[in-house]
C-alpha cells in the first residue's frame, strides 16, 4: 500500500464478494493511517481521513455529507451539508477547491469509499456523473492534496471506462 501512493493518488482493493475488502480497508489500512504509517513513507506528516463513504442512490449528497462531518469533526470548523451541496453541484472543481482552502503544510486528505460499486448499481446516471468529475479533478489537481482509497467488488471493474470516464482516464494516468 505505501509503496503505490508514491506512485499513485489512487489505491483500489478489489475481489470477489465477500473476500474481505471491506475489512482489510476499515479494520486494516485504515487505522494504521491514522496512527501515521504514511509519513516515514511519503514525507506527509498529517494524513486527515475522509469517510469511509459509501456512495449510495445520491453520491454527491453523499460526498457533501462526508465533507461536512470531517470539517466539523477533524478540522473544528462548522460545516453544513446543506451548505457544501450546493457547491459541489454547480463546479467540477468544488472539491478540489475546497480542500486546496483547508490544506496545511505536510498534510493530504485521505478519501475513503467503501462499497464503490454503489455508483454502478445504486446512483443516479447525473450524480454518477458529477461525481466522476469531481473526485477526478480533485485527484489530478497537483495542488490538491487528496488521495483515494476504494474497494470494489471485481465484477464492476469493467464498468469504469464507460461509466467513470474521468476516474478511469485518471487512474490510467497515473
Amino acid at each position: 500500500f505505501s509503496d503505490l501512493i508514491r506512485l499513485a493518488k489512487q489505491v483500489e482493493i478489489n475481489g470477489n464478494s465477500g473476500s474481505g475488502k471491506s475489512s482489510l480497508m476499515n479494520a486494516g489500512l485504515l487505522p494504521l493511517v491514522d496512527q501515521g504509517w504514511l509519513w516515514p513513507r511519503t514525507d506527509l506528516a498529517r494524513w486527515l481521513r475522509i469517510g469511509p463513504m459509501m456512495p449510495g442512490q445520491c453520491p454527491v449528497a453523499m460526498l457533501a455529507e462526508s465533507l461536512a462531518r470531517f470539517s466539523r469533526a477533524v478540522l473544528k470548523e462548522p460545516a453544513e451539508m446543506a451548505v457544501i451541496r450546493p457547491l459541489l453541484e454547480s463546479d467540477d472543481r468544488a472539491l478540489a477547491d475546497w480542500l486546496r482552502s483547508r490544506k496545511r503544510e505536510d498534510t493530504a486528505f485521505l478519501f475513503a469509499i467503501d462499497q464503490f460499486e454503489e455508483l454502478f448499481t445504486f446512483a443516479d446516471r447525473d450524480e454518477r456523473g458529477r461525481f466522476d468529475r469531481l473526485l477526478a479533478t480533485a485527484l489530478a489537481d497537483a495542488d490538491c492534496p487528496l488521495f483515494l482509497i476504494s474497494t470494489v467488488r471485481a465484477d464492476f471493474l469493467d464498468r469504469f471506462a464507460e461509466d467513470l470516464p474521468h476516474l478511469a482516464d485518471a487512474s490510467n494516468r497515473a
